[in-house]
C-alpha cells in the first residue's frame, strides 16, 4: 500500500472510533469540530519541568510540602498541589473514575496545603467548596464546580501556609511555616484574622523545624489537637473558639525527641479512633503510642520497622469501612515508609506483631518517586498515592483477605517536554527530552499513546510539525556530535506508532541545527531551515528533495501567503511560494513546484539601517509576521502600492518575541471551507523572552489580550492554537488551554468532557442530588424505580440542552454518552443514576436491595453522596440488625467482654467505625467498657515503668484511678493507687484515697470487708516501709488489727505508747501475754 493511501485508510480507522467511545459519522466532521472546539473549556494538563530525581521527593521534603498538600475528600475526590517550585496550580481527581475532573489556577507562589470545607448543613446548599494555601501566605477559598475563588486573604507574616484546621465548622486556624497561627471566618469573608484567638503552636523563636501536620480528635468533644512539629509533638487540649474561650487557660502537653543531626525525629502522627487520649506518633524508626491526658509514653516502641534502613513517612489510623469488617480483623495502623511501601499493622498479645505491606510503585507507573500519601476521610483503608510526574494511584486494603489491591491509576506522561503540535481534532501531540513521544486528548483529559522514538543516547526529539491528515505528524530528531549535528525527518503515524516514512536521513552531518519544519498550505512540500540561513525544499508525495540552499546572506525562509503571488510576473501554474529574507533587509519571492524551485531576482527592500542576522518568519493567511532581535514584531502585507511594514499595537519594547503561532494555520484548518476563512478572525499568539504573552487581532493589529495585564501567572515556552483556544507550553511543563482573552485558565466542569462517566456525585445540581438520592433510597420500596414522580414533559438540564444535537451522539460533561433520545430531564438523571455509582459501593447497595435491607441501601447512598452524619445514623440501624441476625455469634465476634480470656481482652482496642465525638453515647456499653479497660491497662503498664525513673506520676495515678473507678474496678483502682513510689512526698495522700475507696465499697457491700481489712493493712505496711510510723499505726487500727499497731509501736521502741494501747484495746489474752513478755524481756 502506498504511504498517502495508508494514511487515508488510518485517518478514516480513528475518526470512526470517535473521541468519545462512540462511532462518529463522517459527514458533517467540518461542523462536528468547530463544536468541539467552542466547548473545550480553559484548564491545566499537568506536567514536569524537572527531572523525577532532582532533589528530595516531596514526601521527604516536609519543610516545603507539608502532609497536607493533598487531601482524599468524603466524596471521592482528591485534590492535589502540582508539587512544583514554579507552579501555583491544584488538581482535582475523581478517585472512583480515576479521571482529572477540574484544575484551579490562580496562586502566585506553588499551594503547600489544601482542604476541603465540610458540605453545608442543608443538602439543597451547594458546598463543593476547597481552601488552598501556598508558600507566599495567601488562602483562597474555591468554588469548585465553577473554578473562581470566592475570598481570598493574606496572612500577616507573609509565611508559608503549612495547615489548615476547622474549629466547629465557623472558623478556620491557619498555621504557618514559623508555627504563627491565626483564626479566620471560614468563609474568608474577614481580611483580617480574630485577635482573641492564638494558641501556642510556635516552640522557640530560634528553631529550625516546621509544623508538619495538625490532626484533631474526632472522638474528642473539645477538639484536642496535635501538631506535628519535627522534633516534638505538641497537644492542645482545646481549640475551641466558641464565646468566652479566649481567656481560657489551655491544657498543652509536650513530647520531645531531640535531634542530633538536624534533621526532624517526629515525622506524623493520628489520634486513635479507639480511644480520645490516645496519640500514636511515627519517629524514624518506630511508632509510640501517648496518653496525652496523663502525659505517660504507653509505649515507645508499638511498631517498628526490622530493617535499620527503612524509615517512616506517614501514618494512619484504623477503623472499620462497614458493621461487617470485625474488630478482630482489622489492621491496628498503617503507615507508608522510605521503601515506597504501604503496610497494614496487626498487633496481637505477646506483642507479637505481623505486617502485610505492597510496594506502591506498579509496573504502569512511570514515575517511581512519591509526592505524597493520603488516606480517604471516609474509607479508612482507602488510599491516594500521588507520584512526583502528577500521576495517581488508588490502593485498597482488604481486610478480610488480608492483602492489598491496585484499584485505579491515573497518570499524565509530560515529563520535561520539549515540543508539542495539534495533529487532530482536539489531539496534541507532545515530544518529551527523553525521546518519547506523547498523545493528548486535550478534550478527555485521556493520555492516548506514549512511543518510544528515540532508542540511542544523545538523538532528541527537537521539532515536531502536524501533517495535512490529522493523525501523522513530522517528526526531527538531532544527535550532536563535536560541532556536527545528524538531523533525521520522519512521517509518524500517531494512532500505530510506526514511521510511515523517513524522508531525511542523517547519513550527512550538517553544520548547525536544523531550525524549523513547515509544511506548506497544500500539503505537498516541507520546508526545513536551519540556524545559519541554510534551508532545503522536499517533495511530501516522491519523498525527494527537490531545492536546497547552502550560503550566506538569508535571514530566514518561510512559505508565504499565496496573496503575495500577484506581485509576480511569468508565473506558470500555481506555485506555492517561498519569502527569503536576506541579511541586508530585502526580501525576495522564490517560486515553488513538484520538480524545481524557481528563484526570483527581484528583491524588496524591507529593513534599513544595517544587517539583520536572523529573523523568526511567519506566514498567515494574507501577511508575513516577521520576529528579529529587540525590535518589534512586523507584519508585511501587501498592499496597492507594494509590500508594507506594520508593527503590532501595544507590544512592550526591548523585549524580544521568542514564538509565534497564527490560529486557522498549522495544519488545522485544511478542510474549512473558503467562506469560514474569510468570516473567521485571524488570531496571532506571541510569546516573548520573559515568559509573558498575549494575543493580537492579525488585521487590526489590535492588541487583544496579554498575560502581564491579565495576572494570568502563566510563562511559556511555546504556543499553538486549537481554533480559537490558545495551547501554552510553560517552563513549568504544563499545557494549558485558554480563551482569546487570557482571563483565567480555569472554567466551568461543564466545560470539561470527559472519557468515561464520572462516579462521584459532588458536582450534581443541588434538586437533581435529591432526585437521584430519593430514587436509590426508595429501591426496595418500589417495583419500578423510575422516573415516575417527575414531569415526562421537563426539559433536560442546561448540561445536555448545550451540546449540539450535529455532535451527538458524543460524551456529555460527566462522561457519559449522550444521545437523541435523552429528551427529558428524568431521562437524563436516570442515566446519571445507572452509570455514576461506583462499583465498590453499587455492589453491595444491590445486594441489600435484592434482601429488602433498607436500612443497609441508605447506609450505601449516604456513602455515595458524601453524607457524614447519615452514614453514622444509619450505621447503628445495620450493626443493632447484624447483631439480632447473627445472635450471641455475632456478638462474640463484636463483643469483647463475652468470654474472651483476660490475656486477649486488652490486646487490641475497638476501633469505632466513622466515629466523632458522640461515637461513645451510642456505641454498645460492652465496647465501650473493653476500650477503657484496654487503655487504663496500658497505663497501669506505663506508671509500672515510671517507678524506677524516680518520676513523679502521681496527678496520672489519680487520673487512671478515677477511670477504673467509673468502671467499677476498685480493686484495680486500689492497686493503682498503692503502687506508686514509697519516695514520692504525695504517697500518704494516695494511700488515704486508697483507703477511703475500700471504706466505701465497704459501707455499700457488707461482703466486702476484706478489701477494707487487707486495704488498710497494705498501706500500713508501705508506710512502715517509708519509715512513717503514725500514718503505719494509724492503718493497724483503722483495719481492727490493734495487735499489729502493738507491734509496729514496739519496733520503734515506743514500748509506753504500745503497753497503753493494748489496755485501752480489745486484744486478746494471749496478745497481751505476748507484748508483755516481749516488754520484760527488752527490759532485762
Amino acid at each position: 500500500m502506498e504511504p498517502k493511501q495508508q494514511q487515508q485508510q488510518l485517518h478514516k480507522h480513528w475518526k470512526g472510533q470517535g473521541r468519545g467511545g462512540v462511532g462518529e459519522k463522517e459527514t458533517g466532521k467540518k461542523d462536528e469540530m468547530n463544536c468541539m472546539h467552542s466547548v473545550l473549556g480553559a484548564k491545566i494538563i499537568p506536567g514536569k519541568d524537572a527531572s523525577l530525581n532532582a532533589g528530595a521527593a516531596p514526601i521527604d521534603d516536609g519543610r516545603n510540602w507539608p502532609y497536607q498538600s493533598a487531601e482524599y475528600g468524603c466524596q471521592d475526590l482528591l485534590a492535589y498541589s502540582s508539587y512544583c517550585h514554579g507552579s501555583g496550580d491544584v488538581f482535582l481527581v475523581d478517585m472512583n473514575s480515576m479521571q482529572l475532573v477540574q484544575t484551579l489556577h490562580g496562586h502566585n507562589a506553588p499551594v503547600t496545603c489544601v482542604q476541603w470545607k465540610p458540605p453545608p448543613a442543608s443538602y439543597l446548599q451547594h458546598g463543593l467548596f476547597l481552601i488552598t494555601g501556598d508558600r507566599g501566605g495567601a488562602v483562597a477559598i474555591w468554588d469548585v464546580a465553577e473554578g473562581v475563588v470566592l475570598n481570598s486573604i493574606q496572612v500577616p507574616n507573609s509565611q508559608p501556609i503549612h495547615a489548615f484546621s476547622y474549629l466547629a465548622k465557623q472558623h478556620l486556624l491557619v498555621v504557618t511555616r514559623d508555627g504563627s497561627n491565626f483564626v479566620y471566618d471560614s468563609h474568608l469573608v474577614g481580611k483580617e484574622p480574630f485577635g482573641e484567638f492564638e494558641f501556642p503552636v510556635r516552640t522557640e523563636p530560634t528553631d529550625s523545624f516546621v509544623p508538619l501536620r495538625v490532626c484533631t480528635s474526632k472522638l474528642s468533644s473539645t477538639q484536642a489537637s496535635c501538631f506535628v512539629l519535627g522534633d516534638r509533638l505538641r497537644v492542645i487540649g482545646s481549640l475551641e473558639t466558641a464565646p468566652g474561650k479566649s481567656g481560657v487557660a489551655l491544657q498543652m502537653k509536650d513530647l520531645v525527641y531531640d535531634s542530633e543531626d538536624g534533621h526532624e525525629t517526629v515525622l506524623d502522627a493520628t489520634f486513635s479512633e479507639a480511644h480520645e487520649d490516645v496519640l500514636y506518633f511515627a519517629t524514624r524508626n518506630s511508632v509510640g503510642a501517648y496518653d496525652w491526658k496523663t502525659g505517660l509514653l504507653l509505649n515507645e516502641q508499638v511498631l517498628w520497622h526490622t530493617k535499620s534502613d527503612v524509615e517512616f513517612r506517614r501514618l494512619f489510623s484504623s477503623s472499620p469501612s462497614s458493621w461487617t469488617e470485625g474488630p478482630q480483623e482489622l489492621p491496628f495502623l498503617y503507615s507508608f515508609g522510605t521503601d515506597q511501601r504501604l503496610c497494614a499493622w496487626y498487633n496481637s498479645q505477646k506483642e507479637k506483631v505481623t505486617t502485610v505491606s505492597a510496594d506502591v510503585r506498579g509496573a504502569r507507573i512511570v514515575s517511581k518517586t512519591v509526592s505524597n500519601v493520603v488516606q480517604s476521610r471516609t474509607t479508612a483503608n482507602l488510599f491516594a498515592v500521588i507520584f512526583a510526574d502528577g500521576s495517581v494511584a488508588r490502593w485498597r486494603y482488604l481486610v478480610e483477605r488480608r492483602r492489598w489491591s491496585l484499584e485505579g491509576f491515573f497518570s499524565f506522561a509530560l515529563l520535561k517536554p520539549t515540543r508539542l503540535c495539534v495533529v487532530g481534532d482536539n489531539i496534541v501531540c507532545c515530544a518529551l527530552e527523553n525521546g518519547h513521544m506523547v498523545l493528548l486528548d486535550v478534550m478527555h483529559n485521556v493520555t492516548l499513546r506514549r512511543i518510544n522514538i528515540v532508542h540511542s543516547g544523545g538523538t532528541r526529539i527537537i521539532l515536531l510539525s502536524p501533517h495535512r491528515w490529522g493523525e501523522s505528524v513530522w517528526m526531527v530528531t538531532n544527535k550532536s556530535t563535536q560541532l556536527r549535528n545528524f538531523h533525521q525527518v520522519t512521517l509518524f503515524d500517531c494512532r500505530s506508532g510506526s514511521p510511515l516514512r523517513v524522508l531525511r536521513k542523517p547519513t550527512i552531518p550538517d553544520s548547525t541545527r536544523m531550525k524549523e519544519i513547515t509544511l506548506s498550505a497544500t500539503g505537498t512540500f516541507l520546508l526545513l531551515t536551519f540556524l545559519d540561513g541554510t534551508f532545503e525544499v522536499w517533495g511530501v508525495e516522491e519523498g525527494d528533495l527537490i531545492y536546497t540552499f547552502e550560503g550566506m546572506g538569508v535571514a530566514g525562509v518561510s512559505w508565504a501567503p499565496q496573496s503575495f503571488l500577484s506581485c509576480l510576473t511569468g508565473v506558470q501554474g500555481s506555485p506555492q511560494l517561498l519569502a527569503i529574507i536576506f541579511t541586508d533587509g530585502g526580501m525576495s519571492l522564490w517560486t515553488v513546484y513538484k520538480d524545481r524551485v524557481v528563484k526570483n531576482r527581484d528583491v524588496t527592500s524591507l529593513f534599513s539601517g544595517g544587517s539583520i542576522p536572523r529573523v523568526n518568519c511567519v506566514p498567515t493567511e494574507e501577511a508575513l509576521i516577521l520576529t528579529h532581535g529587540m525590535k518589534l514584531p512586523l507584519v508585511v502585507s501587501l498592499g496597492s502600492f507594494g509590500f508594507s511594514l506594520e508593527a503590532f499595537k501595544s507590544v512592550s519594547p526591548n523585549n524580544p518575541a521568542i514564538h509565534v503561532a497564527v490560529s486557522k494555520g498549522e495544519g488545522m484548518c485544511a478542510n474549512n471551507t473558503r467562506t469560514e476563512k474569510n468570516n473567521s478572525v485571524v488570531l496571532v499568539a506571541i510569546a516573548f523572552t520573559d515568559g509573558a504573552f498575549g494575543v493580537w487581532n492579525a488585521s487590526s493589529k489590535e492588541r487583544l489580550s496579554y498575560s502581564r495585564a491579565t495576572l494570568i501567572n502563566l510563562t511559556a515556552k511555546q504556543l499553538t492554537w486549537i481554533a480559537d483556544k490558545l495551547f501554552v507550553l510553560t517552563t513549568n511543563g504544563d499545557i494549558a488551554v485558554l480563551d482569546k482573552s487570557l482571563t483565567s485558565a480555569n472554567s466551568n466542569v461543564s466545560c470539561k468532557f470527559h472519557r468515561r462517566p464520572l462516579q462521584t456525585s459532588a458536582f450534581f445540581l443541588p434538586a437533581h442530588r435529591t432526585y437521584i438520592q430519593t430514587l436509590l433510597e426508595t429501591q426496595t420500596m418500589c417495583e419500578s424505580p423510575g422516573a415516575g414522580n417527575l414531569q415526562s414533559a421537563s426539559s433536560p438540564s442546561y448540561l445536555v440542552q448545550s451540546i449540539d444535537s450535529q455532535r451527538r451522539p458524543c460524551r456529555g460533561p460527566f462522561g457519559q454518552v449522550i444521545t437523541d433520545g435523552i429528551t427529558t430531564l428524568a431521562q437524563e438523571l436516570d442515566l446519571y443514576k445507572e452509570t455514576m455509582v461506583p462499583r465498590h459501593i453499587r455492589e453491595p447497595m444491590q445486594r441489600a436491595v435484592a434482601q429488602k435491607r433498607t436500612e443497609e441501601v441508605a447506609f450505601w447512598v449516604a456513602r455515595f453522596f458524601g453524607q457524614e452524619e447519615k452514614q453514622r445514623f444509619w450505621l447503628q440501624f445495620c450493626v443493632n440488625k447484624y447483631f439480632c441476625h447473627f445472635g450471641s455469634k455475632a456478638k462474640d465476634e463484636i463483643q469483647p467482654s463475652d468470654g474472651v480470656e483476660e490475656e486477649r481482652k486488652w490486646a487490641s482496642p475497638f476501633f469505632y467505625s466513622h466515629c466523632n465525638r458522640f461515637s461513645e453515647a451510642v456505641a454498645n456499653p460492652d465496647v465501650i467498657r473493653s476500650n477503657r479497660m484496654c487503655i487504663n491497662e496500658h497505663r497501669i503498664a506505663a506508671l509500672e515503668a515510671t517507678k524506677s525513673q524516680n518520676t513523679e506520676v502521681s496527678a496520672c495515678r489519680l487520673i487512671v484511678a478515677r477511670e477504673l473507678l467509673k468502671l467499677q474496678e476498685a480493686q484495680r483502682a486500689i492497686d493503682v493507687l498503692m503502687d506508686a513510689n514509697l519516695e514520692s512526698d504525695h504517697f500518704s495522700h494516695l494511700a488515704n484515697l486508697a483507703v477511703m475507696i475500700a471504706a466505701s465499697i465497704t459501707a455499700r457491700e457488707s461482703s466486702s470487708f476484706s478489701l477494707f481489712s487487707n486495704t488498710t493493712k497494705r498501706a500500713a505496711a508501705l508506710h512502715l516501709a517509708r519509715r512513717d510510723l503514725d500514718a503505719a499505726v494509724e492503718k493497724f487500727i483503722l483495719s481492727g488489727d490493734y495487735y499489729e499497731a502493738g507491734l509496729a509501736l514496739q519496733s520503734c521502741g515506743k514500748w509506753g505508747e504500745a503497753a497503753a494501747l493494748a489496755k485501752v484495746t480489745s486484744m486478746t489474752p494471749n496478745q497481751k501475754k505476748r507484748n508483755f513478755v516481749s516488754l520484760v524481756f527488752v527490759l532485762r
